[in-house]
């Protein structure tokens, strides 16, 4: 193997280790690969036979084509999503009929079996940072930090997107609109599901 495409391999395969945070030792531990052999991998020294490649794109959700092609050389690839203009609580996403759109997100954002989708947003209660009709890129996630901006369920209704904090009460959900005032539900004790916090929101310019 010529040293160009060692390179191009070394420069892809730590690129996908930082997207994914993941290290020598546990990328050597999941696929059964010996350390020394991942490092010789990354320092250009060597190469990997075609299963070791096969099995390598696998575990990063990519094409074997993905790691011996310079990324600079390839148009950037793009996964579509569903936007949806609601989802009604305890409705599977694959259940929900009305589909209002699609959007494209890089799919090296789904790296690791990361899933997302798209929701319009409805009403003002997250104005002046949201505006009605914007499209928010959620990552489907049961968990956040403080300060996130959320899509949750409430009480069984549809999902509503907020800006959640724990709290010692439990999780405070917070418009940005000052014309609505903050709520606190009980951990476990209310019916308040996360589905996801948002990664990106994308305005049409009129």
């Amino acid at each position: 193997m010529d040293k160009d495409t060692r390179a191009v391999f070394s420069a892809n395969l730590q690129r996908l280790m930082e997207n994914m945070a993941i290290d020598r030792y546990k990328l050597s531990d999941d696929l059964d690969i010996k350390y020394s052999t991942l490092g010789n991998w990354i320092q250009e020294k060597a190469f990997p036979r075609i299963d070791a490649l096969e099995d390598i794109a696998t575990y990063f959700n990519v094409e074997v084509i993905d790691l011996l092609t310079d990324s600079e050389d390839r148009q950037p690839k793009a996964v579509r999503i569903n936007v949806y203009g609601a989802i009604p609580a305890g409705v599977p996403l694959e259940a929900i009929e009305f589909i209002d759109g699609f959007e494209e997100i890089p799919r090296e954002w789904t790296l690791g079996n990361k899933e997302y989708i798209a929701l319009r947003v409805q009403g003002d209660s997250m104005f002046p940072e949201y505006l009605e009709g914007d499209v928010v890129i959620v990552l489907l996630c049961s968990d956040f930090d403080n300060g996130d901006d959320c899509v949750v369920f409430i009480d069984g209704y549809d999902a509503t997107l907020k800006r959640c904090y724990r709290t010692d009460k439990g999780i405070q959900l917070k418009p940005l609109n000052q014309a609505y005032p903050p709520k606190t539900y009980g951990e476990g004790d209310d019916p308040i599901e996360i589905l996801g916090i948002v990664k990106e929101i994308r305005r049409k310019v009129k």
